[in-house]
């Protein structure tokens, strides 16, 4: 049977602080969907303002599988941009993305497909180049070397002002095969971004 087990205090029984918090500063029961399905809380960061942010410290190979969640907004911007995720920070031509684009534009439904081409893997973007708007977003990547990894994300993004939503799914692919993953770095296209990360793995690695 799932479900949730989340201590209320930290191993010294102090209350969590806020900012980043890491799986180890918690204790045993700091479990999320118990069972076969189960996840791990690596780390959480609360961001403001900043263009990049480094989960350090990873273990691709042990961890078999990484799921990555933001909720934010992207600011500072007045073009369509999108939010990616480098493993061990390769910031080269090493990338494959595909985006398919659902959008409701004021009750009228609109459907895009396209090869986007990034310098990470791809998490979420905005829409219409508005800033300062809600995004949810969740990212499933495989991080065990021998083969090429690839992620799949899908995000959420609405109008604050406006009744327009955006519905995006990205197949990403990172071309390195050989590489062990020791961390992921989430960076922005354009502007800077502010919200919560979230990066978790299986409690049994698949």
């Amino acid at each position: 049977m799932t479900g949730i087990k989340h201590s209320t205090v930290k191993k010294d029984n102090a209350p969590p602080p806020e900012g980043t918090l890491y799986a180890d500063d918690w204790n045993a029961e700091h479990i999320i969907d118990e069972g076969v399905r189960a996840w791990i809380l690596i780390a959480i960061a609360d961001v403001s303002g900043v263009t990049t942010y480094t989960f350090p410290t990873l273990l691709g190979n042990t961890h078999k599988l990484y799921k990555l969640l933001f909720i934010g907004q992207i600011d500072g911007v007045s073009t369509d941009v999108y939010i990616i995720i480098r493993p061990n920070n390769d910031s080269g031509d090493n990338y494959r993305n595909d985006e398919h684009y659902f959008e409701d534009n004021a009750g009228v439904f609109g459907h895009s497909g396209a090869y986007r081409s990034l310098t990470g893997l791809a998490l979420c973007r905005n829409a219409w180049g508005l800033s300062g708007c809600r995004i949810h977003a969740e990212m499933l990547l495989g991080a065990v070397s021998g083969k090429r990894r690839t992620s799949h994300s899908i995000s959420v993004f609405g109008s604050e002002t406006l009744d327009r939503l955006a519905n995006v799914q990205f197949g990403s692919m990172w071309k390195n095969s050989a590489d062990n993953i020791t961390s992921l770095v989430v960076t922005i296209t354009g502007g800077n971004f502010t919200g919560r990360l979230t990066l978790l793995r299986p409690v049994i690695p698949t």
